[in-house]
């Protein structure tokens, strides 16, 4: 199938992405109450990696500074969402549910515990929950991109780093999700030095897609993944999630014509405000272990927290399909 590609990978120096970070310190370190800030994860390739920072706030004081309504274009592109921002209980809470890695402060005092799991059932548990959940979202993502026609090009190899994790997570070291994935991660890798045909990266998505759901129908089938309680959730307003006995999706209301797509990001924001999007699987709601009981408690703090007392950062949380409706 024929996409149009939109937000193509720009070309951006190391320097200016440890310039980014540099400024973006400088003006958080001058609000009131922040105790710590790290970046994590890594910047791999230089105008496909974006900055992910998170901002860690003394208990019980809110922020409303937005640490992105004044970055340049150029800012915005390294910065692609906003920073995480977390009170420091619930930073010391998330090191328990969640595998951002390569933590790195920046400023203040450093309050990660160098202790590693003590459990590593309860780890594996963890892992595999989080990586069904991730790879759930990106199937959502991919079906809207497939059916609007439009595809986000440097998102697409954004996401398949963490694919690539999600995989690692469940153990998954061959087959054609993972060949796949590999390959997507090669053109990432040399893009700027690479002429990759637009049918080449079209045929590659629709493979990635159909293999993702492929590989879904059988892992949810095959492995639990659990949910707090029985009822709908939205992990986006477009997306609408329930439980049913396989993967399956419906969709409602009124596509644009493609033509349109040279709108780009408008045409898709627009195609969201007017469509609908409800998928199924078989969820886990009864005998949720402990651990990821209290996950979805901490979940649920961490985006309660947040929409009260730090408005323009994100949670930091690792669950892209369970959220309060309230945070929706």
């Amino acid at each position: 199938m024929a996409y149009r590609l939109i937000d193509h990978p720009v070309a951006v120096s190391l320097g200016i992405y440890e310039e980014a970070v540099s400024r973006m310190v400088d003006r958080l370190a001058r609000q009131p109450d922040v105790v710590a800030i790290y970046q994590i994860g890594s910047v791999s390739t230089p105008g496909i990696s974006d900055l992910d920072l998170v901002v860690v706030f003394e208990d019980d004081r809110s922020c409303t500074y937005n640490p992105r309504q004044d970055l340049s274009d150029a800012e915005r592109y390294l910065f692609i969402h906003q920073l995480f921002g977390v009170p420091r209980s619930l930073f010391v809470k998330a090191q328990q549910y969640s595998f951002f890695h390569n933590y790195k402060l920046l400023w203040g005092r450093e309050l990660r515990s160098r202790k590693g799991s003590e459990n590593p059932g309860c780890e594996r548990l963890l892992k595999v929950q989080i990586a069904l959940e991730y790879l759930v979202r990106m199937y959502m993502s991919l079906v809207l991109q497939q059916t609007y026609k439009v595809v986000r090009l440097r998102d697409f190899m954004l996401h398949a780093r963490a694919v690539q994790y999600d995989l690692e997570f469940l153990d998954l070291s061959s087959g054609p999700l993972h060949e796949l994935t590999h390959r997507v991660i090669g053109w990432r890798e040399n893009w700027f030095g690479q002429d990759i045909r637009p049918s080449e990266v079209c045929l590659l998505i629709d493979r990635f897609a159909q293999e993702l759901e492929n590989f879904l129908r059988c892992a949810v089938r095959e492995k639990r993944l659990y949910f707090p309680r029985d009822e709908e959730y939205r992990p986006a307003r477009c997306l609408r999630l329930r439980n049913g006995k396989e993967l399956a999706f419906q969709r409602e209301g009124w596509l644009i014509p493609a033509a349109f797509s040279l709108l780009g990001r408008r045409y898709v924001k627009l195609q969201n405000r007017l469509n609908r999007f409800t998928f199924s699987l078989p969820i886990q709601f009864e005998d949720v272990p402990d651990l990821l009981e209290a996950r979805f408690q901490f979940v649920e703090d961490a985006h309660h927290y947040n929409r009260r007392h730090l408005p323009h950062f994100e949670p930091l949380v690792s669950s892209p399909l369970i959220r309060p409706l309230q945070a929706g």
